[in-house]
């Protein structure tokens, strides 16, 4: 059974940083105001030379598409793993730390160049990032519920029997009411 909610949360987030990503490396005037407009922060007009510089961008360009790369690879391991791997969620965990890395970097940036009104917008995306690997985990619990154990053939063979044994009695049941009231009387 595949982890759909896996697959399309890697996919959403790899966009999401894909798309900061392209934003930083295309920005013709660079530095760090198209970082702080990629996530609805309007940039103070008095920022320092080197935020409004292109080392910043270029950094935070790169730091989001490591981070973009790091949910592709989630992705294609969440697509093609076999049931009993567990390559996804070591890959996740750590798309999921260099995602909340890289907010936390964008938090402290934001901090020291004392732009006003990022608060919010950080939580709100560190909590994402913490909903969604909360899902990822969920789901990997309950297919492990799902999974028949592996070392005990005898018991789920067993318990296979129980359950035919309970159905065919069932039936034999509902066949003789149905038998006895279709007699005339």
């Amino acid at each position: 059974m595949r982890r759909i909610l896996s697959l399309f949360l890697a996919l959403h987030w790899m966009i999401v940083f894909a798309a900061l990503a392209t934003l930083c490396a295309f920005d013709r005037q660079g530095g760090f105001p198209v970082v702080l407009n990629a996530i609805g922060v309007t940039a103070p007009s008095g920022l320092s030379g080197f935020m409004a510089g292109q080392s910043v961008s270029i950094f935070f360009a790169a730091g989001f598409g490591l981070v973009a790369v790091l949910f592709l690879w989630t992705l294609l391991t969440a697509f093609f793993e076999d049931e009993a791997s567990s390559g996804t969620d070591e890959v996740a965990r750590l798309a999921f730390g260099s995602a909340i890395g890289m907010v936390t970097i964008l938090f402290l940036t934001c901090a020291l160049a004392a732009v006003h009104g990022f608060y919010a917008i950080v939580a709100l995306e560190l909590a994402a990032l913490a909903g969604s690997w909360l899902a990822i985990s969920a789901e990997k619990r309950m297919l492990e519920q799902l999974r028949p154990a592996r070392g005990e053939p005898a018991r789920n063979a067993a318990r296979l029997m129980a359950l035919g044994a309970a159905h065919n009695s069932l039936l034999r049941r509902l066949q003789s009411q149905i038998m006895h009231e279709g007699r005339p009387g």
